[in-house]
């Protein structure tokens, strides 16, 4: 779990890193790769419990032999959601620091 932890949180910084056209640092991104990461792990542990507990006879009795490709499509925008998640928690960190540079900024005395 601690590998596929750590490698996830490397992907996912890696696309935050080089997905976006203005320079990121990669402090930057390492909460909300994090985020992402604890999202993606926690949500794809509760949908393979919901399908394997619950979901199984709904899903086969309303889809038939579907049922697979429809809980793949479910996992995958659920992922994708995780992803967002943790690119917006990046983009407001970013957002924060620059606020906070530009009331330092403005605090100082002109010379």
């Amino acid at each position: 779990m601690v590998g596929v932890g750590a490698s996830s949180i490397h992907g996912i910084e890696l696309l935050y890193v080089l997905g976006p056209s203005l320079p990121v640092s990669k402090r930057l991104t390492i909460p909300g790769a994090a985020a992402a990461t604890v999202i993606w792990l926690v949500l794809a542990w509760g949908l393979g419990f919901y399908f394997h507990h619950f979901g199984e006879l709904k899903f086969v009795r309303f889809f038939g032999f579907l049922a697979a490709p429809a809980a793949f499509m479910i996992w995958l925008y659920c992922s994708a959601t995780a992803v967002l998640l943790g690119a917006e928690i990046n983009s407001r960190l970013r957002t924060a620091k620059e606020l906070r540079l530009l009331a330092i900024d403005d605090s100082r005395p002109d010379r």
